[in-house]
């Protein structure tokens, strides 16, 4: 469905109505929280468990690694999406 833009104009010219307002930006708040969660990662696993991260499903076989600390980056990215998510809820 397409909607031709001259028939958006005028309400554009007048600004959105309150309500419209409001609802847009909950469906921008509801958006933001769905990418946010799509934007964190798992840890990563390989078949090889050599290669996995000692915090993925399975965990990791080289001993060089603690078993209880991320090598694969999840864990900081993650952290970063959280900090970036709260900055823009709590300042919105």
């Amino acid at each position: 469905m397409t909607i031709a833009l001259e028939t958006m104009r005028p309400q554009w010219k007048e600004g959105l109505p309150v309500s419209l307002s409001i609802l847009n930006q909950l469906i921008c708040y509801l958006v933001f929280i769905k990418w946010a969660k799509l934007a964190k990662l798992a840890h990563f696993y390989s078949e090889d468990f050599w290669y996995s991260c000692p915090l993925s499903e399975d965990g990791c076989c080289n001993d060089d690694f603690p078993n209880d600390k991320c090598n694969c980056g999840a864990d900081e990215h993650n952290k970063k999406v959280d900090e970036l998510l709260i900055s823009l809820t709590t300042n919105a």
